[in-house]
């Protein structure tokens, strides 16, 4: 399998410090189902959607307000980065998937 990066960036009106929380708050804008450590680099935690979706992530970088590195399956990020976290960072309410 190839490995692809994936980077994007938006832009919100909260600090840089503010930013860096949300970001790091995995459960706040992705998944209230996330099982494992997730604030930590070396961290690795789980992920599950029903029977259809598993995948194992793991924290490779943290650079204090600036930067956050996860190793991951990037295909179905696209909601969660772009609107999800947004939400979260500008609001304090993320939309993550619901415990079931």
């Amino acid at each position: 399998m190839k490995s692809k990066d994936y980077t994007t960036t938006f832009t919100v009106d909260q600090s840089p410090e503010e930013a860096f929380e949300a970001i790091k708050n995995v459960r706040g804008w992705w998944s209230e189902e996330i099982e494992g450590r997730t604030d930590k680099v070396g961290d690795e935690f789980t992920y599950h959607y029903k029977d259809v979706h598993t995948c194992r992530m793991k924290l490779v970088e943290l650079v204090p307000n600036q930067r956050v590195v996860w190793l991951v399956c990037s295909n179905a990020w696209g909601s969660y980065i772009k609107g999800s976290l947004p939400s979260l960072i500008s609001t304090g309410k993320g939309r993550p998937n619901q415990k079931e």
